[in-house]
């Protein structure tokens, strides 16, 4: 794929997430349940904090915003860079704040539009646990995919002292890290109709959490003995 593709692509698919954002935003205001609705779950999945529409509408609004700046930010920070590897990394983290906010976005959006006064049938914390798993599973199945490929940059990857002074200990890291968010990703699309519930939201909290400090420690085992590392730049 072409710079200029690969640019277009980028920009299109940072588009259509800020779109379906701002729709959401819409639908929920237009035509979500007026509530009370649960806004938070604790850690058993029990909603421990309700409210109405249209602080579920300020919310999801605030995150479209939210997205739209950070956006911006980005696309002002590319132009001034130079570097093809660079403008790759910046436009992979403006997809991947994008997809993280609709992904949220979303779950709490099918509160409102799923909710028995809209005609759904929410179901309960347990229904919104698995739509909350599911929605989980893909979004860190997708940042595996592609968490691997990424160069050292401020925003994306497995950003420690170690993998920032040394290029083996990036790659090797952001690799494992990939592979491991990819798996967990999948595992829990695939236990999300069927496993039960809280118990799989949890093992899932904690398999993230144990790639994340994987993905760390090697970093640090790979710069150990890599003989090309070097020390960082002091700050002026």
């Amino acid at each position: 794929m072409s710079k200029s593709s690969s640019g277009a692509l980028s920009t299109t698919l940072t588009l259509v997430g800020l779109a379906g954002l701002a729709g959401l935003t819409y639908a929920v205001w237009r035509f979500g349940a007026s509530g009370p609705l649960p806004l938070h779950f604790n850690w058993e999945g029990h909603a421990d904090r309700f409210g109405d529409r249209m602080q579920l509408v300020r919310l999801i609004g605030g995150m479209a915003a939210a997205g739209a700046a950070f956006s911006l930010l980005l696309v002002w920070m590319e132009r001034l860079r130079d570097n093809a590897g660079w403008r790759d990394t910046l436009r992979l983290a403006r997809n991947l704040v994008i997809l993280a906010l609709l992904f949220a976005a979303v779950t709490l959006g099918s509160l409102a539009m799923g909710s028995p006064a809209m005609g759904g049938n929410w179901g309960g914390p347990d229904r919104q646990l698995r739509i909350t798993l599911a929605g989980m599973g893909l979004l860190f199945a997708i940042i595996g995919a592609v968490i691997g490929k990424v160069r050292p940059n401020p925003f994306a990857g497995v950003r420690t002292y170690w993998s920032l002074t040394s290029r083996l200990a990036w790659d090797k890291s952001n690799r494992l890290a990939g592979r491991l968010f990819l798996l967990v990703g999948a595992a829990a699309l695939l236990a999300a109709p069927w496993a039960p519930m809280p118990l799989a939201m949890q093992l899932t909290v904690g398999a993230v959490l144990l790639s994340a400090v994987a993905s760390v420690y090697e970093s640090f085992r790979v710069w150990r003995t890599d003989p090309d590392r070097k020390p960082r730049k002091a700050r002026a």
